[in-house]
């Protein structure tokens, strides 16, 4: 029984393609040549790889010092909120007060 490339009675895989294309090779010399292509090409996506990877590293890292930038403005406003707010009630008006009554006269 065949199902795709897979031949069952036998235990079986037959492959239509050469993928490394080491067929093709005549000689022991192209075998080796071939050979050093496809490992320079897998070298050349894993240094791609990596470049890939260092930036999101610093993406990470930028992310997380302006999270850390935002913490900080965010606890700054809330001071200076809280210390308007106090002076607020510890003026309880006598600023308004002061300021209509200069500008009666």
């Amino acid at each position: 029984m065949k199902i795709g490339n897979c031949d069952l009675s036998t235990n079986s895989i037959k492959r239509k393609v050469d993928l490394y294309n080491l067929k093709n090779a005549a000689n022991p010399f192209q075998l080796v040549d071939t050979l050093k292509k496809q490992v320079q090409a897998k070298e050349d996506e894993l240094v791609k790889a990596e470049q890939i990877n260092k930036n999101f590293e610093r993406m990470i890292q930028l992310v997380n010092i302006l999270g850390q930038v935002d913490s900080f403005l965010t606890e700054r406003t809330r001071s200076m909120i809280r210390k308007l707010a106090m002076l607020a009630d510890a003026d309880k008006g006598q600023y308004e007060y002061d300021f209509n009554h200069k500008n009666k006269f």
